[in-house]
């Protein structure tokens, strides 16, 4: 008997068929190049670069677009450099089966005025993918126009600014879809454009939600700016990038997990003492065609400082001695506008101040090399209270400064985090150059 059932069992379970193993999902990989000129002009360097994404499963890149820009306001022309140097390019990347997505970034590319700025480079990429063979053509746009660099972006321009940012790219992926191409359109954010409720919830096309999932509406693919070093925990790249990943899957749309291998330098930045920030926020409105919408005022990188009471106007201060006297006298004239001047004989408001400045910069934890100085306002007895700081990349932010296999070892943990998610289509490295210099 117990043979018996032992026969019946076997040929039972010889007839059950063995359940399916699923495909492995493919994780792609994606990496920025913004230095794309050498590898499109100069063959070694393009070997240099296809031998570096073959060897770290590299399949896509984002590399920057070279062109210049003539024509008035509303009829712009954008023209490709370097076209028959780019053809041969695209075709040894195809070769060996990389993607190639053009890219570039501007802040104030996003703003209504700019937009026939904008949509004149989608046009240009799609006006010579139709002029050449296929295996010559870009497979993507891929567009780094990060709107909370504007001066006016944390303040009462901030919705405005959030809407031209999706009606610009709406605007560009309407293009795309409108040519019939196989041309994928993709924009980079921060992680945090998901986050609901307060300010960052804007109402487009009909709907009031995160400005981050009206641009994943909008686009093929978002790159999540996802910058931390460690992939698990409420401050580690999962819990940073679910939001993006777990809405992407539900309407269907892709999302690079982007990771930063680039840490710069300490940056030097001069403010001067600002006014409280309904003050500002008055001022920032007076002048707001020429400065709110802007991060770049007169060659130099604007910042923004808050001490909880008062708002700080600041530029970032490049090395060389010529550009710093410059610098100084923009600070100035940024002055006249958002600068507080003290009564000299008042040393307990120029005191407080200092105070505050310090405090300033210590709350904010990127800042260190604090100094202080008051210099003349122009008006008499008068004086700006001037502070500089060193401008600190947060480590947690970055992989620079550890190896491959640390960082291998946190997306491999990421990609099992995001593994039963359609919506996560694989990372984005940032970017080539610091990768490449990454210790094993």
């Amino acid at each position: 008997m117990f043979i018996l059932m032992n026969s019946i069992m076997a040929v039972s379970f010889a007839q059950i068929p063995e359940p399916a193993v699923p495909a492995a999902k493919t994780i792609n990989r994606a990496m920025w190049e913004w230095k794309s000129i050498e590898p499109i002009l100069k063959e070694d360097k393009r070997k240099e670069l296809f031998d570096f994404c073959e060897k770290y499963k590299i399949n896509e890149l984002f590399a920057q677009m070279h062109y210049s820009l003539s024509g008035g306001a509303s009829d712009v022309i954008c023209e490709l450099s370097y076209k028959d140097q780019l053809r041969s390019f695209l075709k040894d990347a195809h070769s060996r089966n990389i993607k190639i997505h053009a890219l570039d970034g501007e802040p104030t590319l996003i703003l209504r005025p700019n937009h026939p700025k904008l949509l004149a480079q989608v046009k240009a990429v799609l006006e010579f993918n139709a002029q050449g063979k296929p295996e010559e053509r870009y497979d993507g746009m891929h567009l780094d126009n990060e709107p909370y660099l504007l001066v006016g972006y944390n303040g009462p321009f901030r919705k405005e600014i959030l809407i031209e940012f999706l009606e610009a790219n709406k605007k560009c992926m309407d293009l795309v879809r409108a040519s019939g191409q196989n041309v994928v359109f993709g924009v980079d954010v921060p992680f945090w454009f998901l986050e609901k409720g307060g300010d960052l919830d804007v109402e487009f096309g009909g709907a009031d939600k995160p400005v981050g999932e009206h641009i994943i509406d909008i686009t093929d693919n978002i790159g999540v700016m996802d910058y931390r070093n460690i992939a698990e925990g409420n401050d580690g790249i999962i819990a940073h990038g679910m939001d993006e990943v777990e809405y992407a899957t539900k309407v269907g749309k892709k999302v690079y997990i982007g990771v930063e291998t680039f840490r710069p330098e300490p940056e030097r930045t001069i403010f001067i003492y600002g006014h409280p920030e309904f003050e500002f926020d008055k001022r920032l409105g007076s002048v707001g065609g020429q400065f709110a919408k802007q991060f770049m005022h007169n060659g130099f990188r604007v910042r923004k400082l808050s001490d909880g009471k008062n708002v700080h106007i600041g530029l970032l201060v490049p090395p060389d001695p010529e550009r710093q006297a410059k610098a100084e006298e923009t600070l100035m004239d940024i002055g006249r506008i958002f600068g507080k001047d003290f009564y000299v004989p008042d040393k307990k408001a120029i005191n407080e101040a200092i105070f505050d400045a310090e405090w300033a910069v210590s709350k904010e934890g990127a800042y260190e090399n604090f100094k202080i100085k008051t210099i003349p306002s122009g008006r008499s007895n008068r004086v700006y209270v001037r502070f500089e700081a060193d401008l600190i990349a947060s480590p947690r932010i970055t992989f620079a400064g550890m190896t491959k296999t640390a960082l291998e070892r946190e997306l491999a943990k990421t990609a099992e985090a995001f593994k039963g998610y359609s919506g996560f289509y694989g990372f984005a490295i940032h970017y080539y150059e610091p990768y490449k210099a990454m210790k094993e």
